[in-house]
């Protein structure tokens, strides 16, 4: 059994590494620690630089510890902490005040910013006078307005940055349900069109293709299922995805010379990573609207992946349809918006329509 001893230490190191950790607390030490650092710079280059008679005139405080670093460091470290507890207290207050927002948090702040210069004048005085300093009133009061309106700054770059990640935080947020709300659309529209590929299959009474069919699907829908929780996958796992789409959608096809499929996919085997599913509605799209039994037509499809960047070529016949035949494009807007959220500024998407062709030319930085 621990003795009380051993249970008090490691009490005592819960808390200190807790506090360590405190993002607000190490906000606090550093600032401190550069505070020190450019007082004591500051002196010793002014003590090096300067004349004795013009040290006497602008800071007879210099003078007096000209000899005796030991003192001025013992000046620095206690005037600096005293000086810059109440900037970050000050900060605290303001984001407990302003973050109700409420019009009496806000005149309460005002007035205590006011009377801020009135804490820093009792501050000024203890330093003053518990180090015996030569100092001035005009210098006293030069110390207090600096350190008033270095406050004033601190506050105000510190609510800018903090909003500014608020702000970030909520779009990145905003991003993800977006991301998510259109992955899942993906899913139950690629069901149906499998299915139906499937359904195709077995009316020919091909049993062989029907169950090849079947395995393949489950390959799919296996990988529907598990990247559809996750934000990025390897890169080889969605090619390896788009060519079993195509394998299950030419099962369907008859072996006619009037239906040309071409597809190449290429790796260069460097690792890279891509949103799952991105590619599929451009597949289906292709397929669905660009192969008929009944009239002449192709699908070409390219798919590299080369350095770090995925070139996708699409190109599909298109076809004679009725009013109710034709598409809605659903599919090409929702890979547009995903590209928007997860690639900004990272991809080019061109579609060409033209001459009995459909070209969709897509370009990722991955």
């Amino acid at each position: 059994m621990p003795s009380a001893s051993a249970i008090s230490s490691s009490s005592w190191s819960s808390v200190l590494t807790r506090w360590f950790w405190n993002r607000e607390l190490r906000l606090l030490l550093i600032h401190y620690g550069i505070w020190v650092v450019v007082s004591l710079l500051f002196v010793w280059f002014e003590s090096t630089y300067l004349s004795a008679d013009t040290l006497q005139k602008i800071s007879p405080t210099i003078v007096k510890y000209r000899n005796d670093w030991g003192g001025y460091v013992r000046l620095s470290l206690i005037a600096d902490l005293l000086y810059v507890l109440p900037v970050h207290a000050s900060y605290w207050l303001y984001k407990v005040l302003i973050g109700k927002g409420k019009t009496w948090s806000i005149v309460l702040f005002v007035l205590y910013f006011i009377s801020y210069a009135l804490i820093l004048s009792v501050l000024t005085g203890m330093v003053v006078g518990y180090f015996s300093l030569p100092l001035e009133r005009e210098e006293a009061l030069a110390t207090i307005f600096l350190i008033w309106a270095y406050t004033l700054v601190f506050i105000t770059v510190r609510a800018y940055r903090e909003n500014r990640r608020r702000q970030r935080d909520l779009e990145k947020q905003k991003i993800q349900a977006e991301l998510q709300a259109l992955k899942a659309q993906v899913n139950p529209h690629f069901m149906f069109n499998t299915l139906n590929n499937l359904y195709g299959t077995a009316l020919s009474g091909d049993a062989d293709r029907t169950a090849a069919g079947i395995e393949q699907l489950s390959s799919v829908m296996r990988h529907v299922t598990e990247a559809s929780h996750r934000d990025f996958i390897p890169v080889d796992q969605e090619l390896r995805f788009v060519g079993d789409i195509v394998e299950l959608h030419q099962m369907r096809l008859p072996r006619t010379d009037t239906i040309r499929i071409k597809t190449e996919i290429d790796w260069d085997e460097q690792p890279a990573q891509i949103v799952p599913l991105l590619l599929n509605p451009l597949i289906e799209n292709a397929f669905k609207y660009g192969i008929s039994i009944q009239h002449p037509c192709f699908v070409h499809i390219r798919l590299q992946v080369k350095t770090g960047t995925l070139y996708l070529t699409v190109e599909n016949s298109i076809l004679p349809r009725t009013r109710l035949e034709k598409g809605t494009g659903l599919g090409l807007v929702n890979v547009r918006q995903r590209l928007a959220l997860a690639y900004p500024e990272r991809h080019t998407l061109r579609v060409e329509e033209g001459n009995g062709t459909f070209l969709i030319d897509l370009t990722i930085n991955l």
